[in-house]
């Protein structure tokens, strides 16, 4: 199978949950990798809602921190309002995560499975 890989990269400041380009990135992605170790939970659901809206059926989310939680699994979590159709892979621990750090981490994994 093959990822979709964005041609038209480029670095915005500002929040990118208001970007138009963001969000139109975010409709043909097929692979979206987020560096939210350091986010808060209110930041982390803030990209949550972002991704449940825009990405495509089959997109690949890959995170450190997880995205989406219920209370089944953390009862002080927040919940989104909105309905969403991802399926929880199991994480796993990745060595060589990312550059600053060779220590492995733990990565979360979320697919769009319905839109």
């Amino acid at each position: 199978a093959s990822v979709p890989f964005c041609k038209n990269i480029r670095a915005e400041t500002g929040d990118a949950c208001l970007s138009f380009h963001s969000k139109e990135a975010l409709r043909t992605a097929g692979l979206v990798w987020i560096n939210n170790e350091l986010f808060r939970e209110e930041a982390n659901m803030k990209i949550f809602e972002l991704l449940n809206a825009n990405v495509p059926r089959g997109c690949v989310i890959v995170t450190f921190q997880q995205l989406l939680k219920t209370k089944r699994t953390d009862h002080a979590a927040l919940q989104s309002a909105t309905p969403c159709d991802f399926k929880v892979h199991d994480s796993e621990m990745l060595s060589d995560a990312t550059s600053w750090d060779k220590k492995p981490k733990k990565i979360y994994f979320i697919l769009q499975s319905i839109k």
